[in-house]
């Protein structure tokens, strides 16, 4: 009944989405991917061990500000943000009025895959991680809306991976950079809590079963071609700026064109006709910044053909004249399009807005090691927005301590765990430090964190029985040939005991703990 009922407001919550944008199919339309992926791994299974792993690398990931960021900004449950997250790998800023048939391709597409998340959701209702472990989100803000929805699998996922295979159909020479910024999308929910990496992993297949099914939907396809042309208009006048116009100023290390206004008649299939206020501009690459050697404003009306093997290229341009003669022939050229050309070209703060996102993707599609640009005399100028305002405080000490006592949830029968590494010994003896003894519970985890990353760090943990209490120690790693030593350090510090960890053998020591 339960099910049933999250299923119900499921549909009805994407039903209100739907509205937004349109999708090709249905969701009774969509593969049922209950019938289709394995179930998510049961907990004491080694899959979900590794889970419990990953949730902890994540965790360790958070204290990187870079990664946490994005992270941050890939947990956005909006379509226009993703299609600004993708536009950089794309190679073109993805926009509902410059670019409306790859936004109508790329949104109503997504909105469409997304959809096959809905059953499995609703059926496993697997609990996620931060839920599981009684702990925060790194995006708070996300906490009470998702721990009512299920885990499995993960719908950020979903729509990360669409996002990279729709996009790369329409330009598949960004493939490669696509792909990987669709396994980072899905990286950044375990990086928050948010979801298990086995979420995750089957999140990308099932992305592709909804994306292969796209493929048979005539809607789609005719789409699907509207936005490759549009595509391929695009390259062809950036092409022409740069090889043609860009070429008429002193040169820079690269050239940037852009358009602040654009307009496409397509009304004589012969002579499809591109009105627009281009720009192109020369940088030169000093250090991390950009600095503008040369370059300026064309306004004008192109002229596009397709050669035989039906690509787009510029024949002509009617540009538009300086001094006495720009607005007779801008009047001329742009028709009864001149007022909102005028407005457009006034406008410097988008014009401004135009020119740092055609920057961003230019500079992160050709991977080039730059985070400004600067115009002669002016202040240099950020070309990456900050994906968020504020850095919360994490800790190392704070993120080893979360992740230690996740892993003793995992391992009452006791652990040996390098926190510098996160990898469990093979071999050694272990002997505690008596400065650490009678550490448990989550409170006390701080101070043997602290006191373990100044002596080797090593922690080592095990649960009393009879109490209920998990204990923890900072932990002093012998070689297995080193036993005389061991033993002499154990006495020393008041140990019962020592633990051989190759064969898993308890060397008891004479006297006890108060000696």
């Amino acid at each position: 009944m339960k099910r049933t009922l999250i299923f119900i407001l499921l549909l009805s919550f994407c039903s209100i989405a739907a509205r937004a944008q349109e999708t090709y199919f249905t969701i009774d339309e969509m593969p049922d991917l209950v019938k289709c992926l394995p179930a998510p791994p049961d907990t004491v299974s080694i899959d979900f061990t590794h889970d419990v792993m990953q949730y902890m690398w994540g965790k360790t990931m958070r204290a990187d500000a870079y990664r946490a960021a994005i992270a941050e900004r890939d947990a956005i449950w909006d379509l226009d943000t993703l299609a600004a997250v993708f536009s950089e790998s794309f190679g073109l800023k993805i926009d509902k009025e410059a670019t409306p048939e790859i936004y109508k391709a790329f949104v109503n597409g997504v909105s469409t895959i997304e959809l096959i998340r809905i059953r499995p959701k609703a059926h496993f209702m697997r609990k996620r991680p931060f839920d599981r472990f009684q702990e925060h989100m790194y995006t708070t803000w996300e906490e009470d809306e998702l721990r009512g929805e299920g885990s499995y699998p993960s719908g950020h996922t979903i729509r990360g991976w669409s996002a990279a295979l729709l996009l790369s159909e329409i330009n598949p020479a960004a493939a490669n950079d696509l792909y990987a910024r669709g396994w980072e999308y899905g990286e950044s929910r375990v990086i928050v809590g948010a979801h298990w990496q086995s979420d995750v992993d089957a999140s990308r297949p099932a992305a592709s079963i909804g994306y292969s099914l796209l493929q048979t939907s005539p809607e789609y396809r005719a789409q699907m071609d509207k936005a490759r042309k549009e595509f391929a208009i695009y390259e062809a006048i950036d092409r022409y700026l740069a090889e043609t116009i860009g070429t008429q100023y002193r040169e820079g290390d690269v050239c940037i064109p852009l358009h602040p206004y654009i307009y496409v008649d397509e009304s004589n299939r012969k002579d499809l006709q591109v009105l627009g206020d281009f720009w192109v501009f020369n940088y030169d690459i000093e250090g991390d910044t950009l600095k503008t050697v040369s370059g300026g404003s064309h306004p004008g009306k192109m002229h596009l053909k397709q050669d035989p093997y039906g690509n787009y290229y510029v024949s002509s341009f009617d540009a538009v004249e300086d001094g006495s003669r720009y607005l007779p022939t801008a009047r001329r050229i742009f028709g009864n399009r001149y007022e909102s050309f005028q407005a457009a070209s006034s406008d410097d703060v988008k014009r401004g807005q135009v020119r740092k996102d055609a920057i961003a993707c230019y500079v992160a599609r050709n991977r080039i090691p730059v985070s400004y640009y600067q115009d002669y005399g002016w202040d240099a100028v950020s070309i990456f927005d900050n994906p968020r305002t504020i850095v919360p405080e994490y800790t190392v000490t704070a993120t080893a301590v979360d992740n230690l006592w996740t892993y003793s949830h995992t391992h009452p029968d006791g652990f040996t765990l390098n926190i510098i590494t996160w990898e469990e010994p093979e071999e050694g003896i272990a002997v505690a430090y008596s400065a650490t003894q009678d550490s448990h519970g989550r409170d006390d985890l701080e101070f043997v964190v602290n006191h373990a990353r100044s002596n080797g760090g090593y922690v080592g943990g095990w649960l009393d029985s009879e109490t209920g209490r998990y204990y923890f120690d900072s932990i002093c790693l012998f070689p297995e040939d080193s036993m005389e030593e061991a033993i002499n350090f154990g006495r020393e510090n008041g140990q019962i005991a020592i633990y051989v960890l190759s064969s898993g053998e308890e060397i008891r020591l004479e006297g006890d703990a108060a000696n």
